[in-house]
């Protein structure tokens, strides 16, 4: 029986699982996955350790949104971070009521609208940085994404309301968010639900049939290397796979086949601002 190679762990041998690891002999890691975690938090515990889970994240939302990526690096943001005070306030707070997530140090933007600057960021808790984008989504002013698109309602072909996100168009219908989101989405099992039929505002197209979305291909400079008609045209044309494209498109992933794709009209959007 694998035991794990920590001498203070302790899980009992016959509990102890492990994630793989194809270069190891045996194809697992040699510490158990408890120990793994304990080391990943401890790590996470620390001002450079949050600094850099901070850092990973504001990368991850920038593609979300669509803004370029954050105009430092790691290093700096953790300088710019030990400068200011109410970082060391915040950090030690969050230490003191045992790591609770509600007191974790986060970085807010000043302008939504901007990306992540130095000179666009506030140090927060993580609940005062919930709370703000939460009211931002209620009044449909969000960047965060899809959820703060605005959404229409439509009843045997005619337009019944209009909502200012997918959260308040299930908040008012009662309706599960991710229900509406795949009919909005033309996903070929949800056409309508609730009896109703949504769409994202700018689309007034209520028929069933699945909308081809053009699609544009950038190096990982943001610089623009192709057009296409479709995500479909795309894939036949570089060879990239389709599914990864559209995760890359609908800001799943970074990139897909070393390249970067957008949605042509969120392409556009970001472009002209």
């Amino acid at each position: 029986m694998k035991k794990c190679i920590n001498t203070e762990c302790t899980v009992l041998p016959e509990l102890q699982e492990f994630h793989s690891n194809s270069s190891s002999k045996d194809g697992y890691r040699s510490e158990c996955k408890v120990c793994v975690r304990a080391k990943v938090n401890a790590r996470h515990h620390t001002k450079k350790g949050l600094v850099t889970t901070i850092y990973t994240n504001q990368g991850k939302s920038s593609v979300k949104r669509g803004h370029p990526a954050p105009t430092y690096t790691g290093k700096e943001l953790y300088e710019w971070m030990d400068n200011q005070e109410v970082f060391h306030n915040l950090f030690t707070s969050w230490v003191d009521n045992g790591f609770e997530k509600d007191l974790t140090p986060s970085c807010d933007r000043l302008i939504d609208e901007e990306g992540y600057s130095l000179d666009n960021l506030r140090v927060v808790t993580w609940r005062d940085n919930y709370m703000k984008c939460n009211s931002d989504r209620i009044a449909g002013i969000s960047t965060s994404g899809k959820v703060c698109m605005a959404v229409d309602q439509y009843a045997n072909g005619l337009l019944i309301n209009s909502f200012v996100s997918l959260r308040e168009a299930s908040r008012e219908t009662g309706i599960e968010r991710l229900l509406i989101t795949k009919v909005c989405d033309r996903h070929k099992d949800h056409k309508q639900t609730g009896g109703f039929v949504f769409r994202y505002s700018g689309d007034t197209d209520v028929s069933f049939t699945k909308k081809e979305y053009g699609v544009v291909q950038l190096d990982n400079s943001g610089n623009l290397i192709a057009e296409h008609t479709s995500q479909r045209e795309a894939h036949k044309s570089t060879g990239v796979s389709y599914s990864g494209i559209g995760a890359c498109c609908r800001g799943e992933q970074r990139s897909s086949g070393k390249f970067v794709w957008k949605y042509t009209k969120d392409y556009k959007v970001a472009k002209d601002k």
